[in-house]
């Protein structure tokens, strides 16, 4: 950063930094580095997932854009193997936190398959909602004649029955049924 500033002063030019709002809400930067200490922050209002959008519309090229971002000081890991979340459900947490929306409160809620579980909202749908899409979306993968036989052609008719008997269960969920009960 020293050689950033003098460069910077002798050229009479501003040093430009690189955090998103990410990185920065979770304190995922070099403390004195170019993600924390700089004269204009252009990015900082943006999650990651938002800056990779940018830089889809601004025709970066994919070599870069998809590039896994990776710690300076750990080097040979991706950022999200260091954070131990994918970019894409951090900024969705971090943004429901943001809005204030609500979370589940226990670990159970995070589950794909349990009664307890609570996914995220989203702007025009509620957690309900966005449960009963995906719960929906599930069944109508793997009871699909054509998933069906590719499974049986790659698989054998074992996985096909297997499939059968797993999609005759409907799962019980908590805010679905709370919600039909205020209808």
């Amino acid at each position: 950063m020293v050689l950033l500033y003098l460069n910077g002063e002798l050229e009479n030019r501003l040093v430009v930094g690189a955090a998103n709002k990410t990185e920065y809400r979770i304190g995922f930067f070099v403390k004195h580095g170019c993600d924390d200490d700089a004269d204009i922050m252009p990015i900082l209002g943006l999650y990651k997932t938002q800056v990779r959008e940018l830089a889809r519309y601004l025709n970066v090229p994919a070599d870069i854009r998809e590039k896994p971002p990776s710690p300076d000081i750990i080097p040979g890991i991706t950022d999200e193997e260091a954070i131990g979340i994918p970019y894409e459900e951090l900024d969705l947490t971090l943004m429901a936190i943001e809005k204030g929306w609500e979370l589940p409160d226990s670990w159970i809620g995070f589950s794909q398959h349990a009664y307890e579980t609570k996914p995220l909202r989203t702007e025009r749908l509620t957690a309900a909602e966005v449960l009963e899409f995906r719960d929906k979306a599930f069944m109508q993968y793997f009871t699909s004649p054509q998933y069906l036989s590719l499974v049986e052609r790659k698989f054998g008719k074992e996985v096909v029955e297997h499939l059968a008997e797993m999609t005759k269960i409907k799962l019980r969920r908590k805010i679905v049924e709370e919600a039909q009960l205020l209808v």
